[in-house]
């Protein structure tokens, strides 16, 4: 065997190779390839969104039958319950049985129709009547009703007959052609029992009660309809009225040879999703169904063209996409085209070099790959020679080239079970030819084992090297090949963890305490047909911490008050000892004279459910600790923005207030504005962010709504009128001038509404309106709408305007800017203050925003004069001449304080940490200091405690101490007051309201 080389790789490079150039024939070809793969994928996206809508409709008709059937057997269960009720009624049976003796007594007619009207409107029947055997009417309440109808006679003379309860389904009525379904009980004998001398019939008028429940539809449809149908004869019979039938309950007959109408096929036994032509030749999706214990069958349909409308809605899409993708494919494949040609031609010039660099790139990532590649030549059966074989293969298996030299093939290296498989691959090569992939281990010279894919492929100059040539690549795929081992057995434990439990049934006889069981409890129980079913068998499958409180729960809750049995325990089964949760419910069954007789009810297993309690708490846990990261996250950049941010506006609003040329005012606004706007956005993302995490606290200061809407107004007016728009607002005069609440909060939802409607209209005006919605003794509803004539929302996007970065149009971002926080922001809010927010908009004619809020009256005592006002600025400065101590060790910020306040006239001293404010406080008198709060050495926070302690070496422990940060957050707030600070002002800073904030603690201190 020839030894490999040295670096492992193949250094015989055919330098007399060049590029060829592509032939055009193969673009057109790819062209066809690839339009055809865009007109499939088309055809299967369009096809996809059909089977999707015919399993979403499907879904929606199995849901409404299974609603349906359901209210229609307890309806029917609840008829045959009062039929019961009424033949127990032993004075209801008394009295009739008199009066069918003694007819012409008025005594005993009063007392027995005042009985029977006690069931009249309550219990949704419309008559009841006493009959005889012959099914003569001898009283009804109420009094003055026509003869029983036909079947009603045939019911009562079946009754009769049987001495049982008969239900006489729904007929038409031959006096007033109206649709009724009655229940007949007997009358018997009040001596023997074996007679019927009469019968009392219950009629209900089901166009009432019944027709109208299975006639609605629980969603939006155009075609969706329940039908209720039984079988007559040869035909299938409509009981109900229909939405596209008129008089169609027990008029309409299918004949049952009509065998693609949905109807027919139920009555023939079919159940499930059919589809087919309805009673009106119409394509429709059915649910059909048995109604059990009923000669009714269920079904519910629907059109199939409104089935499948939602696909075919795309289809308008799918075509233009299809044709535009078309057209820039065979775009795209004539420029690669031109590109590959011009690439040709200067390619030529740069093979050598070209072919160094892959060869040199290759060698590096046969170095570094676990993956290894090799060739062999195959002579003879017995002879292979490898004359190439990377280093990767011996970093793998931990073998040198001389070992495998010795070895004459690496194949000798497989693992012997493994071997016959590896070298059947290389004899299939050889013999078909085709390329072939097989995967095996590896013995490492260590004895570990390594799983590798090896692919070979035969080489074309395989006649040239006196034999055949074999290249080949081996991956290592040990790793893959763990996980997938331990994925299988993932899946294996999964399936068997998640099996549904199941819900076992009992009757317990109580006077013998024997009882009777269902498999499915049995299983539950681990019990076989043998196990003795008594109370005793029953109390030893209670797990024996259970079994006193579940005696004693039964004794004095279920027997002894008479209670549903509702309870959680803990079982032990038979078969194996495992404990189980079970979930029992249960109902009491009296006898006449009230000691319970019997008791129903159902076992279910709910170990699951249990462990997923668990489950849930530790994912709260983990969901909090999330939210609260992202909090602080939100707080640390809304800081890293804002100091740079208070230097650039601050800055500027001392650049206006020099002489500029108009130029640099523009320029000087620009900056200002755009700090301002970046400003905003911060300020909106974290309110988003509070009211997500739930902790935005309301205020419930004074307000003035008039205060508020006039300054919403004031501040928006000059932006209407530079657009030459008309913004006008009322106030309806039962709105009440002063209420509680949070006029922060409720001028920020009018500002964004308003602000929007500004920014979106471009003529006409916008109004806005304030009425009382509601009342209570101590709260107030109030209605705001906003009007515009703006560019209004296109309908698609109504449903998604108020979530968070939306807004009515892509294009609207680029046009008037936002990021569609504002609206989420405002609805949030007024979902907080006990309200709600909605739009209505035409597209082209403008929008209106309603929202409500809900505020606290304002107490009798309250003087008028408290109601909130906002702040007033002045214009004077206060205190001047003052000395101030700054403590800020941002540079930039601190040339910036210096600037204001020495404008503002004070005398200012600037320090950079919280050491250095103590020194300066203990060396000189100052009047008030600003404190940042994020320092070097010493931070505000603990400055502040140092100051306000008792043995600090200050000369004023009681100086106002206002906090300077740029966190913005509630929190941040009170941890500057907790720390002893007297304010708050929060970065960038104002010069109005830094000067607001001085006059108010100096002119306090100076007090």
């Amino acid at each position: 065997m020839q030894p490999p080389t040295g670096d492992g790789a193949h250094t015989e490079i055919d330098m007399s190779l060049h590029p060829r150039e592509t032939s055009p024939l193969l673009f057109v070809v790819a062209f066809v390839l690839l339009a055809a793969a865009i007109v499939a994928t088309g055809v299967y996206v369009y096809q996809n969104g059909q089977k999707d809508a015919w399993d979403k409709a499907a879904h929606e008709l199995g849901v409404v039958a299974d609603l349906k059937t359901a209210q229609l057997l307890k309806w029917r269960s609840e008829r045959l319950a009062d039929a019961e009720l009424i033949s127990r009624r032993l004075s209801i049976a008394r009295f009739a049985r008199q009066y069918l003796l003694h007819p012409d007594d008025r005594q005993v007619a009063g007392q027995l129709r005042e009985l029977l009207g006690q069931y009249l409107g309550q219990h949704e029947y419309d008559q009841l009547r006493l009959l005889d055997p012959h099914g003569v009417t001898l009283l009804s309440a109420p009094d003055g009703r026509p003869p029983a109808s036909m079947p009603v006679v045939r019911g009562v003379a079946e009754a009769v007959r049987s001495r049982q309860i008969v239900v006489v389904d729904f007929y038409r009525h031959e006096h007033d052609r109206r649709i009724y379904f009655t229940l007949v009980i007997p009358i018997l004998d009040a001596t023997s029992g074996r007679r019927a001398v009469g019968a009392i019939a219950l009629r209900v008028e089901p166009e009432k009660y019944l027709f109208p429940f299975i006639l609605r539809w629980p969603s939006s449809s155009v075609s969706a309809e329940s039908l209720l149908v039984r079988r007559d004869g040869d035909d299938a019979l409509i009981l109900n009225e229909l939405h596209f039938a008129r008089d169609a309950a027990l008029r309409l007959r299918i004949p049952l040879t009509r065998r693609e109408v949905p109807a027919v096929q139920a009555v023939l036994g079919k159940s499930g999703i059919v589809e087919g032509r309805d009673y009106r030749g119409v394509t429709v999706l059915a649910d059909v169904r048995l109604v059990p214990e009923t000669p009714w069958f269920m079904v519910t349909r629907m059109d199939t063209a409104e089935v499948y409308a939602p696909a075919r809605s795309h289809l308008w899409l799918i075509i233009p996409l299809m044709a535009a993708l078309v057209a820039a494919t065979a775009a795209i494949l004539f420029v690669i085209w031109r590109q590959q040609r011009y690439a040709f031609l200067q390619e030529q010039q740069r093979i050598s070099e070209a072919l160094h660099v892959v060869e040199e790139r290759y060698r590096i990532v046969s170095r570094i790959s676990s993956d290894f590649a090799y060739s062999c030549i195959i002579k003879t059966a017995s002879e292979v020679v490898i004359d190439w074989m990377t280093e990767a293969f011996f970093s793998l298996t931990g073998y040198s080239r001389d070992e495998l030299n010795e070895r004459g093939c690496w194949l000798h290296y497989v693992h012997p079970d493994d071997f016959p498989r590896a070298i059947g691959q290389r004899r299939q090569l050889v013999g078909i030819g085709a390329k072939s992939v097989e995967e095996f281990r590896l013995v490492a010279k260590d004895g570990s084992l390594r799983w590798v894919r090896n692919a070979m492929e035969l080489c074309a100059d395989a006649q040239a090297t006196g034999g055949k040539r074999i290249i080949g690549a081996a991956q290592d795929i040990t790793e893959r090949k763990a996980a997938e081992a331990a994925l299988q057995a993932s899946e294996i434990f999964l399936r068997e963890a998640q099996r549904v439990g199941s819900l076992g049934t009992y009757s317990l006889d109580i006077p013998s305490g024997r009882w009777e069981s269902s498999e499915v409890l049995d299983a539950i129980f681990g019990i076989d047909a043998d196990y003795e079913r008594s109370v005793s068998g029953w109390t030893s499958l209670i797990h024996p911490d259970d079994q006193r409180m579940m005696a004693d729960y039964f004794a004095d809750e279920v027997v002894g008050r008479h209670r549903r049995f509702d309870k959680v325990y803990r079982v032990v089964r038979r078969d194996d000892g495992a404990v189980r949760w079970v979930h029992g419910l249960g109902k009491l069954e009296f006898d006449q004279d009230g000691p319970p007789v019997k008791m129903l009810g159902t076992i279910q297993d709910v170990t699951a459910e249990k462990l997923a309690e668990e489950e849930l708490r530790q994912a709260k846990e983990a969901a909090e600790a999330a939210n609260v990261a992202k909090s602080r996250f939100l707080a640390t950049m809304s800081h890293e923005i804002r100091t740079p941010m208070n230097g650039i506006i601050g800055m500027t609003e001392l650049l206006l207030d020099s002489g500029l040329n108009p130029t640099q005012r523009d320029y000087a606004e620009i900056v200002k504005t755009s700090g301002e706007h970046l400003m905003g956005l911060i300020s909106d993302i974290l309110d988003l962010s509070k009211i997500e995490a739930h902790k935005v606290d309301l205020a419930a200061a004074p307000l003035e709504l008039s205060a508020i809407v006039d300054g919403v107004i004031a501040l928006l007016a000059l932006r209407a009128r530079e657009k030459g728009l008309l913004l006008e607002a009322t106030i309806a005069p039962e709105v009440p001038p002063r209420l509680l609440g949070d006029a922060g909060r409720l001028r920020q939802i009018l500002d964004n509404l308003i602000g929007n409607a500004i920014k979106f209209t471009e003529k006409g005006g916008i109004f806005l309106s304030v009425a009382r919605a509601g009342e209570t003794a101590e709260n107030v509803t109030l209605a705001f709408s906003v009007r515009d004539s703006g560019i209004g929302i296109p309908a698609d996007k109504l449903t998604v305007i108020f979530d968070p970065f939306t807004q009515g149009d892509d294009s609207a971002n680029r046009r008037f800017g936002g990021t569609g926080l504002g609206l989420a922001i405002a609805r949030q809010l007024a979902n907080l203050m006990g309200g709600s927010m909605s739009v209505e908009s035409v597209e082209g004619e403008g929008s209106i925003f309603r929202f409500t809020v809900t505020l606290a009256k304002m107490p009798a005592t309250t003087p008028p004069g408290a109601a909130t006002r906002g702040p007033e600025a002045t214009g004077k400065t206060p205190g001047k001449g003052a000395r101030i101590l700054v403590a800020e060790d941002d540079p930039t910020n601190r040339t910036l304080m210096h600037l204001i306040l020495t404008k503002f006239g004070y005398h200012v001293d600037i320090v950079g940490d919280g050491r250095a404010v103590l020194q300066a406080l203990a060396a000189a008198d100052y009047d008030l200091v600003l404190m940042d709060c994020m320092m070097p050495a010493m931070n505000g926070y603990e400055a502040t405690k140092a100051i306000r302690s008792r043995t600090a070496p200050v000369r004023r422990p009681d100086i106002p101490v206002i906090a300077l940060t740029a966190y913005a957050m509630a929190e941040d707030r009170n941890k500057c007051l907790d720390a002893g600070m007297d304010d708050y002002l929060a970065k960038p800073l104002r010069g109005e309201t830094l000067q607001a904030m001085l006059a108010k603690w100096l002119d306090k201190d100076k007090n």
